[in-house]
């Protein structure tokens, strides 16, 4: 866990990661900081959520795991940003009890766009959620493997401005 009020935040696991409850967690607390999170895990994770990335401020968010992650009960990859751009690149992603990749900018006046990229398959109750409340904000998500949603939306998209998605 790694959080900041004052500063970027930056995680780079260079090992497998097996929690019983948060894989990664990385977080900018103060709501008008202009900081970045940056995760970064070049190994698996297997625990309760995988990696938990959120920026309250309006700087960028982003992940990039290049190992496997399997959550259980919470999501995958979550990347949050309140202002700024969120980028997610992944390799195999799966949760059986959520979903398993959550990208969103999350303020309502605010520019920013998202590009979620997943490399390997990916497999949750929603595959990938990608949310853009922000003004003439874009969504990109590319997939170069099978996405799946058990139990709800495969891909779920919503943008205030072009939204691309390209599955291969």
């Amino acid at each position: 866990i790694s959080q900041s009020t004052e500063a970027n935040v930056t995680v780079v696991a260079n090992g497998d990661v097996k929690a019983g409850n948060a894989g990664i967690v990385a977080a900018i607390i103060p709501g008008g900081s202009l900081y970045d999170v940056n995760v970064t895990a070049n190994g698996a994770i297997d625990a309760r959520f995988g990696v938990d990335a959120e920026n309250f401020g309006f700087g960028k968010t982003t992940v990039k795991t290049v190992g496997a992650v399997a959550a259980t009960t919470g999501n995958g990859v979550y990347a949050l940003t309140n202002g700024g751009n969120v980028s997610v690149t992944t390799d195999a992603v799966t949760s059986t009890g959520n979903t398993a990749i959550v990208a969103r900018q999350a303020k309502a006046n605010a520019v920013g766009t998202i590009d979620v990229t997943a490399n390997g398959n990916v497999s949750g109750t929603t595959g990938i959620e990608a949310t853009n409340i922000g003004l003439d904000s874009a969504v990109s998500i590319t997939a170069k493997g099978t996405v799946t949603g058990t139990s709800a939306e495969g891909i779920k998209t919503t943008g205030n401005g072009p939204v691309t998605v390209a599955v291969s």
